[in-house]
Order: C-alpha cells, then sequence, then structure tokens
C-alpha cells in the first residue's frame, strides 16, 4: 500500500493474523485505499473513518480495479 499506514484495516475479520503491531506502509501519498470494497460496506468505511478521521481522502476500489498514483 502506497499510504502511510495500514493501520486503519486492523480490525478487519480477516487481518487478525497480524500479531506484531507493524502496519507500516511506503507512505507515497497522504490518500487512503479500501481495497476489496465489493466485499466491503459502510460499517468497513466507519471503522476506517473512526481511524483516519474526516480530513484524508478514502478512495475505495473493487478486486478488478487499479489505481495509478501521481
Amino acid at each position: 500500500m502506497a499510504c502511510q499506514d495500514v493501520e486503519y484495516v486492523r480490525n478487519f475479520d480477516d487481518n487478525n493474523h497480524i500479531t506484531d503491531g507493524d502496519f507500516t506502509a511506503l507512505g507515497l501519498t497522504d490518500k487512503y485505499v479500501l481495497c476489496h470494497f465489493d466485499y466491503r460496506g459502510t460499517e468497513e468505511i466507519k471503522m476506517c473513518r473512526s481511524y483516519i478521521g474526516d480530513e484524508p481522502e478514502l478512495i475505495t476500489i473493487a478486486n478488478d480495479q487499479l489505481i495509478i498514483l501521481p
């Protein structure tokens, strides 16, 4: 992931295996991406927003999409 960290998805059920607490990402952009949005909904967006706040841009993408950041 190109954002600062991925801790905003730590409470998703499929991330229970992450036990080392290291959610560091590449830090290439201040935008946040919610991947696999085909399987997610408003609850997941609320969880992300509770971590990152209202200001950063949150982009949702489906499994068949790709984002290229400038």
